[in-house]
């Protein structure tokens, strides 16, 4: 009966019968015969990638060192250790006790202008141009700011916001959406 069962299932499948006859011999493989599947050219592109950014990256440092060779910077510079090379490091509790007043901190704090009020932003340089002639004109510090392709029209350096409000309010006049942003 499994005599029966395996001749109809060989029967159904030719090739069976030549595979069952050469169970025994092994067949050598040749080292040129590579089976190309989507999984093997994928590792080796992956494997070509890793290979480039390799090379690329030691390419990069032999330059660096080679420009380094050229130009003296091979070597660092080499300072004798005396007390004049000495570097003051001050600690937490030296750093509390050095005193600072008040006045000195807040003038020089003061002398930092900050703020500025933006008047209009032009996308054509005639425009930005004409604008800034005609606000100098006036006795405004103009002050222009590109950002892009467009330009942008600020008038005045002021240290406080509050200070660059009240100015504010003199432009509004003339360019009702001006508003105060920081440098």
């Amino acid at each position: 009966m499994e005599m029966q069962n395996s001749q109809a299932q060989f029967e159904l499948f030719s090739n069976a019968n030549d595979a069952s006859s050469s169970r025994g011999v092994k067949r050598g493989y040749s080292f040129f015969s590579v089976n190309l599947t989507l999984d093997n050219i994928v590792l080796i592109a992956i494997c070509c990638l890793m290979l480039i950014v390799l090379s690329f990256s030691l390419g990069v440092e032999k330059g660096r060192r080679h420009y380094r060779k050229q130009s003296g910077f091979d070597s660092p510079v080499k300072l004798p250790a005396t007390e004049k090379n000495a570097v003051f490091k001050p600690t937490a509790a030296e750093i509390k006790n050095i005193p600072i007043e008040k006045k000195q901190l807040e003038k020089s704090l003061s002398l930092v202008k900050r703020y500025t009020i933006q008047v209009a932003t032009f996308e054509k340089q005639f425009s930005v141009q004409s604008e800034a002639r005609e606000l100098k004109k006036m006795g405004y510090e103009i002050l222009i700011i590109p950002s892009g392709k467009y330009s942008q029209i600020c008038v005045g350096r002021f240290p406080t916001r509050k200070e660059a409000e009240d100015f504010k309010r003199n432009l509004q006049k003339k360019y009702d959406d001006c508003y105060v942003r920081r440098l």
